[in-house]
C-alpha cells in the first residue's frame, strides 16, 4: 500500500516523518480507527430528514400547500443537506486521522503540537509559535 499523494496535502503530519516506513505505519493505524460509515449515515440521514420533514411534517404544521411543480422542493433540500453533511463529515474525518497521526509522533518521540500540528524540533521556549499552545519538551536521550 502506498500514500496516495493528494494525501500530503490534506495532512501535512506526514512531511515530520523521518523514516517512510514509520510514515506508511502511522498512515494505515489512523486510516483503521476513522470508520467511513460514519461519513454514509451522516449523508443518508441529513437527506432523509429533509424529506421526511416535507413529506410528512410540513404539510401538517402548515396545512397541505402544494408546490408548483410538485414537491421537488424537499427532494432539493434533502440533496443539498446530504452533500453538506458529505462535507462536514469529511473534515471531521480528516481532523480525526491528524490528531492520530500526531499522536503517532509523538509516540515515536517528534514533538509536534497537539492542537494545530506544528512541528515542534528546536524550539526553545515551550510554547506553540503557530498557536500559542504550551508544550513540555522532549528531553533528549
Amino acid at each position: 500500500m502506498r500514500i496516495p499523494r493528494w494525501q500530503y496535502r490534506y495532512l501535512p503530519e506526514l512531511h515530520a516523518f523521518d523514516d517512510p516506513r514509520e510514515r506508511l505505519d502511522a498512515y494505515k493505524k489512523a486510516i483503521r480507527h476513522v470508520s467511513p460509515f460514519g461519513l454514509i449515515a451522516v449523508c443518508g440521514g441529513l437527506s432523509a430528514l429533509f424529506i421526511i420533514l416535507e413529506l410528512s411534517v410540513l404539510p401538517w404544521l402548515v396545512g397541505w400547500v402544494p408546490w408548483p411543480g410538485g414537491c421537488w422542493p424537499g427532494f432539493l433540500g434533502g440533496a443539498l443537506a446530504g452533500g453538506l453533511g458529505c462535507v462536514v463529515a469529511f473534515f471531521r474525518k480528516r481532523s480525526r486521522i491528524r490528531q492520530s497521526l500526531r499522536e503517532c509522533l509523538r509516540e515515536l518521540g517528534i514533538p509536534v503540537c497537539e492542537k494545530c500540528g506544528y512541528d515542534l524540533r528546536g524550539q526553545v521556549t515551550p510554547r506553540c509559535p503557530e498557536c500559542g499552545r504550551p508544550f513540555m519538551p522532549i528531553e533528549p536521550e
